[in-house]
């Protein structure tokens, strides 16, 4: 977050990014999270469960907004692997569903 956000002495970063759209109207620009040294033991707990579920698409949809991205590129790697259970192939779907029901009709 330190290169990311303005406050606490960042540079921000997500900001700035954004800020290319008024050289280019057609760039998309969406905050990835996720990747490799992630793993995936946080996004399986919080897939299994439908409240953490909720606050993590609330969240997600209001740091997008507030940041004005147009979408998000959801890197988990893997669902059922590296520290994942059987269970995150179904609960991937269930997020991935959820997630567009918030997204889509902020035009996401």
């Amino acid at each position: 977050p330190w290169n990311d956000l303005c406050d606490n002495y960042g540079k921000c970063g997500y900001d700035r990014f954004v800020k290319l759209r008024e050289k280019n109207v057609n760039l998309k620009t969406l905050l990835a999270i996720g990747g490799w040294n992630e793993g995936s033991t946080k996004y399986s707990q919080m897939a299994a469960s439908a409240s953490k579920r909720k606050i993590f698409v609330d969240s997600v949809v209001a740091l997008l907004k507030k940041h004005d991205f147009n979408g998000l590129d959801m890197d988990w790697e893997y669902p059922t692997q590296r520290g994942g259970a059987p269970e995150d192939q179904a609960n991937f779907v269930t997020l991935m569903g959820e997630l567009k029901g918030a997204l889509a009709p902020e035009g996401m």
